[in-house]
């Protein structure tokens, strides 16, 4: 799912799911930091709110 939602935030397909897997995950949580989203370091997925 993370290189889809690199995708959806731009980056070209081919990119986003050939590149290693700790880059995609870094990517992935900064555009979901510039959305607003807060990640969760220990437990490895997003914080959910509410």
């Amino acid at each position: 799912m993370t290189a889809c939602w690199l995708v959806k935030n731009g980056v070209e397909f081919e990119r986003a799911f050939t590149m290693e897997p700790a880059m995609r995950l870094a990517m992935a949580v900064a555009f979901g930091m510039f959305e607003g989203l807060e990640f969760d370091w220990a437990r490895m997925g997003w914080k959910r709110n509410g």
